[in-house]
């Protein structure tokens, strides 16, 4: 029996498994940060900075919520997250180049798991660090995967286009 075919094998399926990982990273984590409509929306509905309306109305007046200062919050914690996920592109770069795309996707993985988690537990004052770390891991997660591309040079382009996909998608998910 010949065990190099065996080999080939368990190595095609090694990177089909990774690439479906990396993938899913990109659908479920990679841009999350730009699907805020959607998240907004849901933060105004559940009365998210509503405190910030009370400190304004200093004369006692009827209060309508949502009020300017809590939109000039969420807008706020959106404009700060999407400018680091921009400002993070370099220092990813550098992670991907030094540490490799295993580290720079579990930092990124963890960034975004710590964000998310922070929304599910965290009291609102600290929405804005929350919505920070998936901004900073997003970078992370998209940059590493073009180097999975490399996984089959004859496909890369293909790959680097349903990554590029992936990655739009994932503004989706919030």
């Amino acid at each position: 029996m010949d065990h190099r075919y065996i080999d080939e094998d368990s190595n095609h399926r090694a990177k089909i498994g990774m690439l479906c990982y990396v993938i899913l990273s990109l659908i479920m984590c990679g841009g999350t940060v730009f699907g805020f409509t959607p998240l907004k929306d849901i933060l105004i509905d559940e009365g998210t900075f509503h405190d910030l309306c009370l400190i304004t109305n200093k004369k006692q007046e009827e209060i309508h919520f949502p009020c300017e200062s809590q939109l000039d919050q969420v807008d706020h914690m959106f404009t700060f997250a999407a400018s680091l996920f921009s400002a993070y592109l370099l220092p990813a770069g550098l992670c991907l180049r030094f540490l490799g795309p295993r580290v720079c996707v579990l930092c990124g993985l963890t960034f975004v798991t710590l964000g998310c988690y922070g929304f599910a537990v965290a009291p609102t004052t600290y929405f804005t660090l929350c919505y920070v770390l998936i901004g900073s891991g997003n970078p992370l997660l998209y940059i590493s995967a073009f180097n999975f591309g490399k996984l089959y040079p004859n496909s890369s382009n293909l790959l680097l286009s349903i990554f590029i996909g992936c990655f739009g998608f994932s503004s989706v998910v919030f």
